[in-house]
């Protein structure tokens, strides 16, 4: 490992910024509950200083998910982007997930 990927361990796990395709494929429906303010994170920080949020799990399991305040700053303004995210009362979930998606590649390969 290099020391430009920024790596910390959290509960023994490595906890990285992740990737712009590992964004695209868990983050779409972080963004799509800010975009609806449906989310409230709770702010921590671990040993080594790196600050986290918890947030409650978007697939509904139950379990926390927990993401780098770096990260959600990120998908915060991928939210922000999106606006009134359904511009046609009839579209359909994957249209949003679809637009959601690419405005996390862009942002996350900046």
């Amino acid at each position: 490992m290099d020391g430009t990927t920024k790596d910390n361990f959290f509960r023994g796990r490595l906890f990285r910024p992740a990737s712009a395709e590992q964004a695209a494929e868990e983050y779409i429906p972080i963004v799509y509950m800010l975009a609806s303010r449906n989310i409230r994170p709770t702010c921590h920080s671990d040993a080594s200083g790196v600050i986290y949020y918890s947030l409650p799990d978007p697939n509904g399991l139950g379990k926390p998910f927990f993401i780098r305040k770096e990260d959600l700053d990120k998908c915060s303004s991928v939210a922000k982007k999106m606006g009134d995210f359904r511009i046609f009362p009839s579209e359909p979930q994957s249209s949003i997930s679809g637009r959601i998606r690419a405005l996390l590649l862009v942002e996350f390969s900046i």
